[in-house]
């Protein structure tokens, strides 16, 4: 077992080291992986069998593309007999109730296992790669746990979630991931007089592309409570509404009532009696597992409408601004024809506000790839392409876009 962790940290060192101030490539890491004989435990294997490996980070990568993810009853110290699924980012984190998920038993020192494909199980969580647990049923007494990974190598694990790393993946990506996950700012971290350090602790900014869109934290509702900037942040963010002169506001998180510590402002209270304000109940999974549904579509489509009757500039917002505001900011960033790379470093940008949490750029990439069913890379025209997906579904016509697309990128 040591030389195993050893054979692993050696891994992840070979893909975090730099040359020239390159990453080292693909390529250079399996050598150097060949010259350091890194334990077969941890190469691809043409037919699956357990190891001391795969029975602690919990899965097994196959030479077909499959995954094969393994539950060793040892290494979390359970007995008895149990049913055993597997839950994560790529379910939705179902939680024992579809039998597509079950694992089933090898008869081997009662390890069960459950092998899927890959692109079923690549739905990213927020470090970047997909995340999941075990979800035991302890069959004698119905108790149920959801055990921690045991596994200690650097980005291999992120909380107490595993994670789904190829041997095409980068561990450190995860690591880097984690350690933003911990960072929460205090409010004497900022300058509350300096714009800039006030664009980040309201995650309040103009949309890419756009002259009359912005997007960001919910104006009145308390989400943070337990860091110090959270009534600074709501402040800020009432105040911003009336310097960037917003006019109509479209509010992802439907319409939450504020209650005896919150408050609506006079400014955003005139914009929802004049009846400006749309209220759209969306959700994490919706935005980035399901951005190719009917539901995303006719989201998207009821904000369109909205903008097209109502009048600018706009707000969009969720609760903290990062997951359905980074997805439908960025859908409508991509209708007004900002770049890939300008969509991705806004959605970034939520990152620095230092409220704990982390969103990697492969989530927001996973829902456009989904929505337009090819790989961004791939894309030759985002803005027309997609246009084009709402056009074809049906819930959006060309003028509709052109009309909004005109109305947000036009300076008057």
């Amino acid at each position: 077992m040591k030389n195993l962790i050893l054979s692993i940290l050696t891994m992840f060192v070979l893909f975090s080291c730099q040359s020239g101030g390159q990453t080292v490539s693909k390529a250079d890491v399996q050598v150097k992986k060949e010259n350091e004989h890194v334990n077969k435990d941890l190469e691809i294997q043409k037919v699956f069998s357990v190891t001391e490996a795969n029975k602690i980070f919990g899965f097994q990568e196959l030479e077909n593309g499959n995954i094969v993810f393994v539950f060793s009853p040892e290494v979390y110290g359970f007995t008895g007999n149990m049913k055993v699924f597997i839950e994560g980012s790529f379910n939705g984190w179902l939680k024992g109730i579809d039998n597509k998920w079950l694992l089933k038993p090898t008869g081997s020192d009662n390890i069960q296992t459950i092998e899927l494909p890959y692109n079923e199980v690549a739905a990213p969580g927020n470090c970047g790669f997909p995340e999941f647990k075990f979800y035991v049923i302890h069959e004698d007494t119905l108790k149920v746990e959801e055990p921690s990974t045991r596994a200690t190598v650097p980005g291999f694990k992120t909380g107490t979630n595993h994670v789904l790393l190829r041997t095409i993946d980068n561990p450190q990506e995860v690591v880097s991931a984690q350690k933003a996950m911990q960072i929460k700012k205090p409010l004497s971290d900022f300058n509350i007089r300096n714009k800039k350090h006030i664009a980040i602790l309201s995650n309040v900014r103009q949309v890419p592309a756009t002259e009359m869109l912005w997007r960001g934290y919910h104006p009145y509702k308390i989400s943070r409570s337990d860091l110090d900037t959270e009534r600074t942040r709501l402040e800020l963010v009432k105040k911003l509404l009336k310097a960037n002169k917003i006019k109509s506001i479209i509010c992802l998180s439907a319409n939450e009532t504020p209650n005896k510590r919150e408050s609506i402002c006079e400014y955003q209270q005139e914009i929802i009696n004049a009846g400006n304000q749309l209220y759209i109940n969306s959700s994490y999974n919706t935005v980035y597992y399901h951005s190719d549904s009917e539901d995303f579509q006719e989201q998207i489509a009821k904000i369109i409408h909205f903008i097209n009757k109502a009048p600018a500039p706009f707000y969009v917002h969720c609760r903290l601004g990062s997951d359905r505001t980074g997805v439908v900011s960025a859908t409508l960033a991509a209708l007004c024809g900002a770049s890939w790379d300008e969509i991705v470093t806004d959605y970034q940008k939520t990152n620095e506000m230092g409220t704990g949490e982390y969103r990697s750029h492969r989530l927001l990439k996973y829902s456009f790839e989904r929505m337009l069913g090819k790989e961004i890379d791939s894309v030759e025209n985002l803005q027309q392409e997609v246009a084009d997906y709402f056009i074809n579904s049906g819930c959006l016509t060309q003028d509709d876009i052109d009309n909004a697309v005109k109305k947000l990128t036009s300076k008057d």
